[in-house]
């Protein structure tokens, strides 16, 4: 589980950074938080669906044990999913706050973003089903 954590450690770190150097010609230190903040909060919402949607075909031996495996998922597709979306809209954001490209082309390109992450979403719904299994039989060997 050490493992899990580092690399959670290193994904948030890798999204914070990122994120925040597309927002870098952005001089409003508050609001670059504020999206940071909201943005992982959304991705930590979106992703807890995910999770519930695909949890409910799994036969879990105890109750405990789906608390345990909702964490190591959110640790590391968090910032996993936050990487597909964050840093891009970003970008976008700064984009538009600059008049820097027409706001028909932000458009598309935001659809696009969220039209790949959607994507992502529906992929991750059947990935999740296999490794919650896979966490439940590490969780079981470990005890």
């Amino acid at each position: 589980m050490g493992m899990i954590y580092i690399a959670a450690i290193v994904l948030f770190i890798v999204l914070g950074l990122w994120t925040w150097n597309n927002l870098k010609e952005y001089d409003n230190i508050p609001i670059k938080i504020a999206y940071l903040v909201v943005g992982i909060l959304g991705i930590i919402f979106i992703t807890t669906i995910i999770f519930n949607i695909s949890a409910k075909s799994i036969q879990y031996p105890n109750s405990e044990m789906i608390g345990e495996v909702r964490k190591v998922i959110l640790l590391i597709f968090v910032p996993i999913n936050g990487l597909l979306i964050l840093p891009q809209y970003a970008k976008l954001f700064v984009n538009y706050q600059n008049d820097e490209l027409e706001i028909d082309k932000i458009t598309k390109r935001a659809i696009i973003i969220g039209i790949i992450f959607i994507i992502a979403i529906i992929i991750e719904i059947s990935y999740f089903k296999n490794i919650q299994q896979g966490i439940i039989q590490i969780i079981n060997n470990n005890k």
